[in-house]
């Protein structure tokens, strides 16, 4: 008897293991988001959405890992992937491939990415995992 309940005691220790490792592993390695797929949440010049980040009077919605469409002018093309719209936001972009002979500065553009938060210290809006939605 106390063998069969030994053998049972130990069983349910290793399902309970095993299902917590099997949650465990769900959790931290979740799939990539498909930019591209999502619907974001909502389409911003770039200096509105600066001003959501800036302006202590503006109700500011939770932005942080959302996605979002932003248009403005190209002010900068700093590396082969980063380019600078108005001066207000950085965009990175995931595919060389999008950048290389497509921008030209003073150009205007809309992107779709998802918007990472602001950098109090050079007062910009950060955009990474950009795809090119329009370029004019």
């Amino acid at each position: 008897m106390k063998a069969k309940k030994r053998i049972s005691i130990i069983l349910s220790g290793v399902l309970i293991v095993v299902v917590f490792a099997f949650l465990a592993l769900n959790y931290m390695y979740k799939p990539h988001r498909n930019i591209a797929e999502e619907r974001a949440i909502s389409s911003l010049s770039a200096i509105e959405i600066h001003e959501k980040f800036t302006n202590p009077n503006t109700s500011l919605e939770n932005l942080a890992d959302k996605i979002v469409e932003v248009n403005g002018s190209i002010t900068e093309i700093e590396q082969v992937h980063t380019i600078f719209i108005d001066n207000k936001v950085q965009v990175d972009f995931d595919t060389l491939q999008q950048v290389k002979g497509v921008f030209d500065n003073g150009s205007n553009i809309t992107i779709k990415g998802r918007c990472v938060g602001f950098d109090d210290l050079l007062e910009i809006v950060k955009i990474d995992q950009a795809i090119l939605i329009n370029n004019q």
